[in-house]
């Protein structure tokens, strides 16, 4: 079997750049704070990040602890006891996974973005 895909690769800026982008979010199943996580990574660590978000890529498979999310429900009314079909429930996805999200969404609007330039011209 060949791998899934050999010509993307995410760099170091760019995941930088997604780390940067991260919000105020809640804490997934990793228990890690967004706005911590900005604070601890120093580069030799977001360039291993940067090597597992291109492992990710070629072998086309996130791995199990990244693609865990913590299910939440929450009430549509803002009411501590809702009704029945007041409740919506949300994924918090752990702080690793929303990094490799915001990235390859990054790459994904620029490269259509380049597209749509091509076309126009």
């Amino acid at each position: 079997m060949s791998p899934a895909n050999t010509t993307w690769h995410l760099s170091e800026m760019e995941v930088n750049t997604a780390i940067a982008n991260l919000g105020n979010k809640a804490i997934g199943v990793d228990l890690l704070k967004d706005t911590t996580l900005k604070k601890v990574l120093t580069p030799e660590i977001v360039s291993k990040i940067s090597d597992s978000y291109n492992c990710w890529i070629r072998k086309g498979n996130i791995p199990q602890y990244a693609s865990t999310a913590r299910v939440v429900a929450l009430s549509k009314t803002g009411s501590p006891y809702p009704p029945k079909g007041q409740i919506r429930t949300i994924s918090i996805l752990p702080a690793i996974t929303k990094i490799y999200e915001k990235a390859i969404l990054a790459r994904m609007t620029q490269s259509n973005s380049e597209l749509t330039n091509f076309h126009k011209a």
